[in-house]
C-alpha cells in the first residue's frame, strides 16, 4: 500500500509540476547567480528536456522522473541552438546548473561547468543533448526537487534556462 501511495504521489507530482524552458539574456556580470537568469532569450532555443538514469546499457529516459535516495539524476536538454560562431567557426558556450530542494533551497550550484570544452565547432549551430548530473544522497528529504541548466552563448551574450521537476522517494 505504501508503494502504491508513493507511486500515485509521484505521478500526480509529475503531471502537476511546472516544467519549463525559459529563455533569457545574460548581462555582462558573470558573477551573478543562476536565479538572475530567468527572463526571455533573444536568440537561443531548446526543444525540451528529459530526465534519465544510468543502467547496464547506458543512460535511458525516466518517465515519470522518480529517483531513490543515492541515485544519480541525469537532466538532458534536447537540441539547443542558434549559437553564434567566431571567425574560425567555433562556438563559445558555457553551462551552469542548480538543484533546489522541496523548500526551494539550493542543494547545489555549479557555474562554468564546461570551461574550455565549451569552445568547439558545432554541427550547424546546435548542441544536441547537453546534460548535467546530480548525485542524490541518503540525507536528501523525499519530495519534489527542481533542476536548472543554463546554457550561455559567450559570443552573442545570450542564454537559455531549462528547468524541470523530479521526485526523490
Amino acid at each position: 500500500m505504501k508503494n502504491f501511495i508513493v507511486i500515485l504521489l509521484s505521478i500526480l507530482s509529475f503531471y502537476s509540476c511546472k516544467n519549463s524552458v525559459s529563455e533569457n539574456p545574460v548581462g555582462s556580470d558573470t558573477t551573478s547567480n543562476v536565479e538572475e537568469k530567468l527572463s526571455d532569450s533573444k536568440i537561443l532555443t531548446a526543444d525540451g528536456f528529459y530526465f534519465a538514469k544510468k543502467n547496464e546499457s547506458g543512460v535511458e529516459e525516466v518517465d515519470p522522473p522518480v529517483y531513490n535516495r543515492g541515485d544519480l539524476v541525469y537532466f538532458v536538454v534536447r537540441n539547443v541552438g542558434n549559437f553564434a560562431s567566431d571567425n574560425s567557426g567555433e562556438a563559445h558556450f558555457e553551462m551552469h546548473m542548480k538543484v533546489e530542494n522541496t523548500l526551494g533551497e539550493n542543494v547545489i550550484i555549479k557555474r562554468d561547468v564546461l570551461k574550455t570544452k565549451g569552445i568547439k565547432k558545432l554541427k550547424g549551430d546546435r548542441i544536441n543533448l547537453p546534460n548535467a548530473r546530480f548525485q542524490t544522497s541518503e540525507n536528501d528529504k523525499p519530495g519534489t526537487y527542481r533542476f536548472f541548466i543554463v546554457l550561455e552563448d559567450k559570443l552573442s551574450n545570450d542564454s537559455i534556462t531549462v528547468a524541470g521537476d523530479f521526485f526523490i522517494e
